[in-house]
């Protein structure tokens, strides 16, 4: 089977100010093989996160899309139902940490004009379930759409070799925050 997995590469706290972008990666796998990448960027604290994940999936034949947040380069977000709608196929996000919606609302109102926008997507996905990928792992905390939930765990599970996180969310993860990792040299190389 084909899974792709999307994540983004970090920002340092000055990118907020500048309105920097920041590397979105998606990766397909074939099983547990790197079959093909794709490299964008968003916007840090913008609203394109959806749209360019649409772009880099849209060409690429896959059963099914693994997210690691719903929200990317700060407070810009993947909405997974869009993905599930525009792509036709199951999306299972993935957290490692559980979210907590009262902290995520206050932040967004603080600090966007827009926080509703943000706000509407954010909350549809605020209550996710806890799973044990691995009996000697911290879980993760998993919506699924498009797929049973027993069915979403199984995928989880054959996926998740070292840790507890999927391989093609772990192999996006690492190719991302090594581009944030260049970017943010290159950024430093030219202020200095």
């Amino acid at each position: 089977m084909k899974f792709a997995g999307i994540e983004e590469g970090g920002f340092h706290r000055w990118f907020r100010r500048l309105k920097e972008r920041t590397p979105l990666v998606a990766v397909l796998f074939e099983n547990l093989s790197l079959r093909d990448l794709r490299i964008g960027d968003v916007e840090v604290d913008g609203l394109d996160a959806t749209e360019k994940a649409l772009q880099l999936l849209s060409e690429w034949e896959r059963e099914c899309i693994l997210l690691g947040s719903v929200a990317y380069a700060g407070f810009n977000f993947i909405d997974p139902r869009e993905l599930h709608r525009e792509l036709k196929v199951p999306v299972i996000v993935a957290l490692r940490r559980k979210p907590n919606p009262s902290s995520v609302e206050e932040a967004l109102r603080k600090h966007f004009s827009d926080w509703n926008v943000r706000w509407e997507v954010f909350s549809r996905f605020s209550a996710p379930v806890e799973v044990k990928v691995k009996r000697e792992e911290k879980p993760l905390y998993v919506f699924n759409l498009g797929v049973d939930h027993e069915r979403a765990v199984d995928i989880l599970r054959k996926l998740t070799v070292f840790g507890r996180i999927p391989e093609p969310l772990r192999a996006a993860r690492i190719i991302a925050r090594g581009l944030s990792s260049l970017k943010l040299h290159e950024n430093w190389l030219e202020r200095s």
